[in-house]
This record gives C-alpha cells, sequence and structure tokens, in this order.
C-alpha cells in the first residue's frame, strides 16, 4: 500500500471521527438547550400557579345528595358530576318573561353538630338566565334567598356557603332548596349536580378547602401533615381546573393538635397553612 494511500485512509477515518465528534457534541448541545427551556417553561408555569386556601380546621365531610325533588323523579340524576342531567323547561309567565323553578329535599344525619354547610351545584342555561337560588326558613316560615347569579349562558359551577343554617335545617335534618331562573326567551335549566356539604367537627380529621386561582390547570401531587412529632405525607393525584375548588379530607395521627399542612404540586410549588383546635 502507497504512502499516499495510507494517508488518504487516515485522513477519511479523522474526519469520520471528527464528524461523529460533532454530531455527539451538537446533540448534547440541543439536549441542553432542550432540557433549559423545559425548566425555564416550567419555572413559568410554576411562578404563576396559585392555590388559594379557602378554610382549614379538624373537621369531617358529610356530602348528601337529595332525596326527593319537585317535579318528581329527577333525584338520582343530580347525585353525581356524570353528565346524567335533570331538563327542567322554562314557561312563559307573562310577556318576554320565561322561567324556571324547581325544587330538591335533603334530609342530614347529626344536624345539631354541624359547623359549615355549603351547597354545591353544577348546570347549564340554554339561554342567558338569571338565576336565585333560595333554603326554607323553618323558623319564619318562608323560602330565604341564600344566592343570586346574574345572567349567564352555559356551564356554572357553585359552591355557596349557607350562611345562618340553624333556622334552615328542621328538627329531623330536612332542608328544603329552590332555584329560580328567569330569561326573556324561552330556555332550558338542565342540572348534572346538586349536593349539600356539611362539616362536623373531628378532632381525627383535617380538612382543607382550596381554590385553583392561576390561569392554567393545577395538579396536587401530595400532602404533608407535620406535627410536633410526625410528618406524614399522603399521595393526591388530583387535577383542579382554572376557577374549581376542592376540599382535602385528611386523616390525622395527631388530630386535635397544631399542625401545617403542606400542598405540593405536580410543578413543585409549595402552599402551606396551619391548623389550629377550635
Amino acid at each position: 500500500m502507497s504512502a499516499s494511500r495510507r494517508k488518504g485512509q487516515v485522513v477519511a477515518v479523522g474526519t469520520l471521527l471528527a464528524v461523529l465528534v460533532l454530531i455527539s457534541v451538537t446533540a448534547f448541545l440541543y439536549e441542553l438547550y432542550t432540557s433549559q427551556q423545559e425548566m425555564r417553561l416550567l419555572d413559568e408555569e410554576r411562578s404563576r400557579e396559585k392555590l388559594e386556601i379557602l378554610e382549614a380546621g379538624f373537621w369531617r365531610l358529610d356530602e348528601y345528595t337529595p332525596t326527593s325533588t319537585e317535579p318528581a323523579g329527577v333525584e338520582h340524576a343530580l347525585s353525581r358530576l356524570d353528565g346524567i342531567e335533570a331538563t327542567f323547561e322554562s314557561k312563559k309567565i307573562r310577556e318576554r318573561i320565561y322561567q324556571v323553578d324547581w325544587a330538591a329535599e335533603f334530609r342530614l344525619s347529626s344536624p345539631d353538630d354541624i359547623d359549615r354547610l355549603y351547597l354545591r351545584y353544577a348546570g347549564v342555561h340554554t339561554a342567558k338566565a338569571s338565576q336565585e337560588v333560595y333554603l326554607w326558613n323553618y323558623t319564619s316560615g318562608g323560602w330565604v334567598m341564600v344566592a343570586r347569579a346574574g345572567p349567564y349562558e352555559g356551564y356554572e359551577d357553585a359552591v355557596i356557603q349557607v350562611e345562618g343554617f340553624k333556622h334552615l335545617i328542621a328538627m329531623d335534618g330536612r332542608v328544603k332548596t329552590r332555584f329560580v331562573s328567569y330569561a326573556d326567551e324561552p330556555f332550558e335549566c338542565r342540572v348534572d349536580l346538586l349536593t349539600l356539604e356539611a362539616y362536623l367537627e373531628d378532632s381525627g380529621r383535617v380538612l382543607v378547602r382550596v381554590l385553583n386561582d392561576s390561569p392554567s390547570t393545577v395538579v396536587i401531587e401530595a400532602v404533608w401533615i407535620i406535627s410536633a412529632d410526625s410528618h406524614e405525607r399522603r399521595s393526591i393525584g388530583v387535577a383542579l381546573a382554572p376557577g374549581e375548588e376542592y376540599v382535602l379530607n385528611l386523616e390525622a395521627q395527631n388530630g386535635g393538635f397544631k399542625c401545617i399542612v403542606k400542598i405540593v404540586t405536580w410543578r413543585g410549588s409549595i402552599f402551606q397553612v396551619t391548623v389550629r383546635p377550635s
């Protein structure tokens, strides 16, 4: 083999190695750049995450679904958020005013032990309509408005805190609710969920109600319950859409004593609240 041929082979091998090294370096730099971009994007998304802690305490959560409705027979459609809706058609009550008026009744256990009471509603108006929510006052014997929503069309998911609820619960635990909607054209009110949420004092559980107050979905990855002599981690894995509320109902080993609850998101944000006995 001539010297010039050997030299040519060496040059070819050297060129090939240089190309391979260049490809490897380029791939490494690209992966580094991609990783840095992903980290930058993650940091930006994390900086926009905001979970508002609405309340926290040593409570137990009891959820109730309607036992009866008027019109009758749609209580099962209201018991869970599953796309099976109770549909109420409007009636013309006077010129250019159409109304939907329906009611539901609940039966609560241990009404004397309730510390807080919430009404959860999810439904749709097929036209722009106002809505009023009433509960029956067993002391005065009349309907009491507890909430009002301005004209809206489309989906509404609301959590209503019921104030002064002691007068709105019968001695046997009955609660009557009424929903009245108005529009200037015929419409339907389609309701997918109606529940009552009762908070009862319970030293063995920690309840934290949170609201996703950020512009994107937040995934609660885990919760830490930290007290003087214990650190408990609970996996959660719940995704909250913007504006969505969620109740963390957690069993605590050292219930009744002051603790810190730390909420950790998938992006690494941490939100915390101190829970004290009442």
